[in-house]
């Protein structure tokens, strides 16, 4: 599990930063400004993803099942990865 959330942290955080410059690179200056808040809208997504999967897998802040609350982080990263790779 360990390395699954290590192997999330690296995909999701090294993927931001890459983002942002290819966006500033190959759209042209006109809407530039407006296309860096793609990425930001994504982000804002994914905090919501992981809202609304806590509430549905967890009980309270000390009850329910973490292990697969973690464990379904890894859906995001994959989506993510493979949209690397193409």
């Amino acid at each position: 599990m360990t390395i699954l959330r290590f192997l999330n942290g690296a995909v999701i955080n090294l993927n931001l930063p890459i983002s942002y410059i290819a966006l500033a690179e190959i759209v042209p200056l006109k809407v530039r400004g407006k296309s860096n808040i793609i990425p930001v809208a994504f982000e804002l997504l994914g905090h919501f993803y992981c809202l609304f999967s806590a509430m549905l897998i967890l009980n309270s802040m000390n009850e329910g099942n973490w292990h697969l609350l973690v464990a379904s982080t890894i859906i995001p990263t994959i989506i993510v990865l493979f949209g690397n790779l193409m």
